[in-house]
């Protein structure tokens, strides 16, 4: 309920999907949430959002693939590891 009520959180079937909606008061709110072997932590603080995609195991030899998430009804490619961080 957490999830989907303040974090906005939805699944489509190629992305996670995160419109935040937090109360005035509350000043960073940060969560784990595993969707497609994909661990992402994602952390709000007032005007940011910043999210990390950890794999749980590379399945190949090549480059990492870069990970869809939406954030406020646009589309970011998120490089496993690298933190992103944008403003809302």
């Amino acid at each position: 309920l957490f999830f989907k009520c303040f974090a906005g959180l939805s699944v489509l079937n190629d992305r996670i999907c995160l419109n935040p909606d937090f109360p005035e008061k509350w000043k960073r709110v940060k969560f784990h949430v595993r969707y497609r072997n994909v661990w992402f932590t994602v952390t709000f603080q007032k005007k940011t959002v910043k999210v990390i995609a950890e794999p749980l195991r590379e399945l190949s030899l090549l480059p990492p693939r870069e990970i869809a998430i939406e954030i406020n009804k646009k589309i970011y490619q998120l490089r496993p590891r690298k933190p992103l961080t944008i403003q809302v």
